[in-house]
């Protein structure tokens, strides 16, 4: 069995963190009972809200659409995850808790609704109907940016390399690293299937340098699949290298340029968990009603990986693991993750972890100081932004400025705020950035559309104006031709009326059929 290749990376980006890997194979992952209620949120992509396509009342199957991607977005499909009732569809938040959703009590049955049939030879089937298919199965990203796997898988000239991301680089997060070990076949049929859409040359599967039991159960199954197509390779243990740009930076030695994306360079990059969820879509029928979580932290007995469905909220995580005294719940890594206001929060599509805190797990924030400028922020950036200079952009409100030096490049990893000695909180900063920067392009396309909307109202009243003068300029021009021809005409006429017409006189003197005689 030949082992995967390493590469070196060739830059210096980035944080050496523990990673938490663990030395041991994992065990199987845990199956997290479905609730009795489960609450599945109508935003679970970047392109927005889904529509919902079920009403109040009504009964649900296993797996059966129940929203739909609104019309030209990057929305995608939701399914029950359990089959039962739909008990509240709340569509308008009314407090910063309540999140727009759609509410199912599960009846316990688990039936399977008729769409979730397994694609029999899919290898037979054309791109364009495994492709559609995988936007019906609301496949999306399982790295955490839930953009629609089939959008992704678009077909375009020069795509050579299908990157399968399994570095799974923050600290605490191991649901990548169970998939890699627990179901290589899954992630490999998922790689062939996208192969098979995009028509790309080659996979290649890249994993983290320390996730050293998954390297080898990812080699095993790669090796006893024999596709010469795909191929498995590890990458150093920095964060963060799972970043789509960074890793494709490591694989290919090419930065994705500015405002560019990853197909300029010919590659396509999708996570292992959206791999394998491709597979169980289209080989075994079930749609994405529930992914792997790592839970996590010192509320509960040890670290695990569970199986989850969509929709199930965090209450029934923790008590199913018996988990002792949460006081904080993160949604997320140590890095990346926020934190949950309930524990009524559901699991969605993007969660990949979550950690239970009793109240001393983590540090209290230190108290923020003034930047000294010690530059120590900008070598760590992997997006190769000034931290120090985007800053100090954002004091002055520039956001002109703010957009110039990178902040749309930000990948909100907060390699910033780990090194930063005066403990500011520059990632949160920087998120705020981005959101005013994208809010004045949005405005500035509505007032340049409302401004075209204006000069193609004005467009159209002057061509009517211009028509209509030109219908009374040739009335006008007809009518002055009728007078000028037939004035000799209208003479004559008027001259032998006035000779034919008797005298007022012989008028007077003609007895008149009706008048009386006089008395």
């Amino acid at each position: 069995m030949s082992g995967p290749q390493l590469i070196h990376a060739q830059n210096d980006w980035g944080l050496k963190l523990p990673s938490g890997k663990g030395e041991n194979p994992l065990p199987a992952a845990t199956e997290i009972s479905a609730p009795e209620e489960l609450t599945v949120l109508l935003k679970q992509s970047p392109g927005g809200l889904s529509k919902p396509m079920v009403q109040i009342g009504q009964k649900v199957f296993k797996g059966q659409k129940i929203a739909a991607p609104a019309k030209n977005t990057f929305g995608s499909f939701l399914h029950a995850p359990v089959s039962g009732t739909v008990t509240s569809i709340i569509e308008v938040n009314d407090s910063e808790h309540i999140k727009r959703a759609i509410i199912l009590a599960n009846d316990g049955l688990d039936t399977v609704h008729d769409d979730c049939t397994p694609i029999s030879n899919p290898f037979q089937r054309s791109p364009q109907f495994i492709r559609q298919r995988i936007a019906e199965g609301g496949i999306v990203g399982l790295g955490g940016a839930l953009f629609p796997t089939a959008i992704k898988l678009n077909p375009a000239p020069g795509i050579k390399t299908l990157l399968i991301n399994g570095v799974e680089c923050e600290p605490y997060i191991n649901c990548d690293n169970q998939l890699l070990q627990q179901y290589p076949e899954r992630v490999l049929s998922g790689t062939q299937l996208m192969l098979h859409v995009l028509g790309a040359e080659e996979a290649v599967i890249a994993i983290e340098q320390d996730m050293v039991h998954a390297l080898v159960s990812m080699q095993a199954a790669t090796d006893t699949l024999n596709d010469p197509r795909i191929r498995v390779v590890s990458v150093p243990d920095v964060y963060p290298a799972g970043g789509e740009r960074q890793l494709i930076e490591i694989i290919t030695g090419s930065q994705v340029p500015h405002g560019g994306l990853p197909a300029d360079l010919g590659v396509i990059c999708q996570n292992v968990g959206t791999a394998a969820a491709v597979d169980q879509w289209i080989n075994a029928g079930e749609p994405l009603i529930s992914r792997m979580v790592t839970v996590c932290g010192n509320a509960t007995t040890a670290s695990e990986n569970c199986v989850v469905r969509i929709g199930t909220p965090i209450a029934a995580i923790i008590s199913t693991l018996q988990a002792k005294d949460v006081s904080r719940v993160i949604i997320g890594g140590s890095m990346m993750g926020v934190t949950a206001h309930s524990v009524t929060e559901p699991i969605s599509k993007a969660s990949n972890c979550i950690i239970l805190s009793n109240g001393e797990h983590f540090s209290p924030a230190p108290e923020e100081m003034p930047c000294i400028r010690c530059g120590d922020c900008v070598p760590v950036c992997p997006a190769g932004i000034n931290p120090q200079l985007l800053l100090e952009s954002m004091s002055t409100t520039n956001t002109r400025q703010s957009e110039a030096l990178g902040a749309l490049d930000c990948i909100d990893c907060g390699c910033c705020d780990y090194v930063c000695p005066s403990g500011i909180d520059l990632t949160a900063r920087f998120k705020i950035a981005k959101q005013t920067i994208w809010e004045q392009h949005l405005l500035a396309m509505r007032a340049e559309r409302s401004q075209q909307r204006f000069a193609d109202h004005e467009r159209r009243s002057l061509t009517a104006s211009n028509k209509e003068r030109a219908t009374l300029d040739a009335q006008t021009a007809a009518f002055h031709d009728l007078h000028t021809n037939s004035k000799g005409a209208l003479d004559d006429m008027l001259k032998r009326l006035n000779s034919s017409t008797p005298d007022d006189a012989a008028l007077k003197d003609t007895p008149r059929k009706n008048d009386k005689a006089d008395d």
